[in-house]
């Protein structure tokens, strides 16, 4: 799967893309839940969220597309982790801590 450019600056489409990435709730729970856990395999995050594991898959590959989401491969489990090597990424997770701490 080819993700975004992370080391070019984007453009308005590109980060209007990334902003869609969260805009969805069950996208931004799993995020949540990523930022909080750090690292869950797709089973485990099914059960933490509550919707089905290929559902779950389908929101990752689209966070993971977008540069939030890293897989990372334990035995035939994939898990996946925040990107945190991304720097546009970053600021957004800051935006997520910080607004749901206010």
């Amino acid at each position: 799967m080819k993700t975004l450019d992370t080391t070019t600056p984007r453009s308005d489409t590109d980060i209007a893309k990334l902003f869609r990435a969260i805009a969805d709730p069950t996208r931004l729970r799993i995020m949540c839940t990523l930022l909080e856990k750090r690292d869950l395999c797709v089973g485990e995050l099914a059960n933490e969220v509550g919707i089905s594991t290929p559902g779950v898959s389908q929101h990752l590959k689209l966070l993971e597309l977008h540069g939030l989401a890293t897989p990372i491969r334990i035995g035939q489990r994939t898990c996946y982790k925040p990107h945190f090597d991304n720097p546009s990424a970053r600021v957004l997770f800051d935006c997520i801590k910080t607004l749901k701490e206010e």
